[in-house]
């Protein structure tokens, strides 16, 4: 039952005229004759007695004619609602690598929940294969990730920002200020965040690709965890340089001089292309792109 022909059905009541109905909707009066005529058939009852030329309700018109003005009153009711229902409330879905949580997230947070009081935000963390699998299943909103760029038809990027992961330790390391090569780098004692994290696998990747592999004494997912014990001097780590880049400004932290290819990855907050995207949605992603690549801090 289409809303334009109960419409039509309540002009040509109130008017009792085709032809003046549909001068006041705009219409050609063949167009309202068919909606009421589509009508009737839904109903299975005829709505109008056509007798010389007048228009009146028969028994069953006037009955449906309430129902009419309810359905109608309420359509518009819901769209009144909408348009004014406030820009960002409900509920927000995010999903995240856990060193963005930690070093990009908390400037972003504050600054949302100022501008949007009423969202409440669901945040959980993972590895990049559970992270889509959440979102492929429209168990989170968005997912902001760290990785290798994203090319997969069912994703759609809003906002991209390649970032280099490099190795640090503390000054008083002994390969602190040496030329490094892989070879000399698995012989050091290393804190790595887990094997399932993205930068962890491409640093083993390209091991592999020399024959060589690593054994960290310590894998932890917490990347300030990582960087605090380096900091004391324990072994040394593979981090994003944003991670790290209040440590090494401070120098507490030194960048070790590798002499191989550099590793980048790309930071990205992406939805799935079939995601409705919600007012919540709409105000997180405006202010992370209005951020652009800034970081915390």
């Amino acid at each position: 039952m289409e809303l334009r022909n109960i419409k039509a059905f309540l002009y040509v009541a109130e008017q009792e005229s085709f032809s003046r109905a549909a001068v006041l909707l705009g219409y050609a009066q063949s167009t309202i004759t068919a909606q009421v005529q589509q009508l009737e058939q839904e109903l299975a009852v005829p709505l109008f007695e056509r007798i010389h030329k007048t228009v009146r309700l028969t028994s069953a018109g006037r009955e449906f004619l309430s129902y009419a003005q309810t359905i109608l009153h309420t359509a518009e009711d819901a769209k009144t609602r909408m348009r004014h229902l406030p820009m960002a409330s409900g509920t927000l879905r995010l999903a995240m690598a856990e060193s963005l949580c930690t070093v990009y997230f908390p400037r972003i947070l504050a600054l949302y929940h100022q501008a949007c009081p009423q969202v409440e935000i669901r945040l959980l963390t993972g590895d990049t294969v559970d992270l889509f699998q959440k979102l492929r299943h429209n168990e989170v909103d968005l997912v902001y990730t760290l990785d290798h760029r994203i090319y997969s038809p069912d994703i759609v990027t809003v906002l991209e920002k390649r970032e280099e992961i490099i190795f640090v330790a503390s000054p008083q390391h002994p390969a602190a200020f040496q030329p490094l090569f892989f070879s000399d780098l698995v012989e050091q004692e290393f804190l790595l965040t887990e094997k399932n994290m993205s930068y962890r696998q491409h640093f083993e990747e390209r091991l592999a690709m020399q024959s060589l592999e690593i054994k960290p004494f310590l894998e932890f997912g917490n990347v300030d965890m990582l960087r605090s014990l380096v900091e004391k001097g324990i072994g040394i780590s593979f981090l994003p340089a944003f991670a790290v880049r209040d440590s090494l400004q401070a120098g507490t932290l030194v960048r070790l001089q590798v002499k191989e290819e550099p590793f980048f990855v790309w930071r990205q907050l992406v939805h799935h292309k079939s995601k409705w995207l919600t007012p919540p949605m709409k105000a997180m992603i405006s202010l992370m792109q209005e951020l652009g690549t800034e970081a915390d801090g």
